[in-house]
């Protein structure tokens, strides 16, 4: 074997043996990161849920307040307030087919579905 061949082989078994131990090194960082984190995972989720039900607070609020501020003749498409409006409507439609009356302004009056 020729000098530079055997320093080429010296300097590849040189670079492999420093690439191990950087690849050591890493592996023992990244558990250390893992367990650190892990140690703080229900806190993270605890935050950042408690930050997104604060924001969807303060959309919800800010949509209804646009509702009332900027009326609007009929419903519209995503307004929440139209949206719940328009449930109760479709409730109280049940419970006045259900129950067989009419529960108007003037009083009860007997619809006949009985």
């Amino acid at each position: 074997m020729s000098k530079k061949t055997t320093f080429l082989a010296v300097v590849a078994t040189l670079t492999l043996a420093v690439l191990v131990y950087h690849t050591s090194l890493l592996r023992s960082e990244i558990l250390s990161l893992r367990e650190e984190t892990n140690g703080h995972a229900e806190d993270i989720y605890f935050l950042m849920k408690s930050d997104s039900a604060r924001l969807y607070t303060i959309m919800d609020t800010e949509v209804r307040i646009l509702h009332y501020a900027k009326p609007h003749k009929h419903d519209m498409w995503a307004c929440p307030e139209c949206a719940e409006q328009k449930e109760r409507e479709k409730l109280d439609e049940k419970i006045q087919n259900k129950s067989g009356h009419n529960h108007g302004v003037t009083g009860v009056e007997k619809t006949g579905n009985n």
